[in-house]
């Protein structure tokens, strides 16, 4: 699976890198769709995100695609957020990484996510269970969610061209698209739990009805 280039080649996407953005966002690295390799609380300085701090933390990762929730918040919490989610994409533009802006309701309802964050945490500890620690706590919803946006990459990386805000027009790739799904043949859970759905894989919950409040 990969993205089609400006030459209309295939790159092979072995790291990607889901984004949270926001002072109490998070970063979480993934080297295959079952595979959680690190999660990161977003670096700070003075209470705002540290551009350095962040760009060491980019270039250790390295990061075949960063993946970036788009911010949107109202009131002064909605301007700390544009603020964080500009430093962020700032320093991923200015290392050259491919990039890809997620609106919240497009990751979230292919994995039948709601605003719930403990729905967040409860999917990201089912799907990650070694790493569930990283998810305990309440305030951790930032990490499960930088880890599920990266999941949900992972299905959609065949549409991924070149950094979102360069490109004029949607590339087409030049290879076969792998089926909807695909992403998420390594998880087999219990949806039971949550939907109410029988036990199926999670990569065919588009298949489902629509998500319940």
């Amino acid at each position: 699976m990969g993205a089609p280039d400006e030459g209309g080649k295939v790159l092979k996407l072995t790291r990607i890198l889901g984004c949270d953005p926001g002072i109490t966002g998070a970063l979480a690295l993934t080297t295959a769709p079952d595979q959680l390799e690190s999660v990161h609380d977003m670096p700070l300085s003075s209470g705002n995100v540290c551009p350095l701090a962040l760009k060491k933390l980019l270039i250790q990762l390295r990061p075949d695609l960063v993946v970036i929730e788009r911010a949107g918040a109202p009131g002064g919490r909605g301007i700390k957020l544009g603020v964080a989610h500009g430093v962020l994409l700032a320093v991923v533009q200015l290392l050259e990484l491919r990039v890809h802006i997620v609106a919240p309701i497009a990751w979230k309802s292919s994995l039948y996510l709601t605003s719930d964050k403990r729905r967040s945490c409860e999917l990201a500890v089912k799907l990650w269970p070694e790493q569930k620690a990283l998810f305990r706590r309440q305030q951790d919803h930032n990490r499960a969610e930088a880890a599920l946006i990266a999941l949900w990459a992972w299905s959609q990386s065949h549409l991924v061209g070149p950094t979102e805000l360069e490109a004029k027009e949607p590339l087409q790739p030049q290879c076969c698209q792998p089926k909807l799904g695909d992403a998420f043949q390594f998880f087999e859970v219990p949806l039971s739990k949550l939907t109410n759905a029988e036990t199926i894989r999670l990569g065919f919950l588009d298949e489902l009805s629509e998500p319940t409040e």
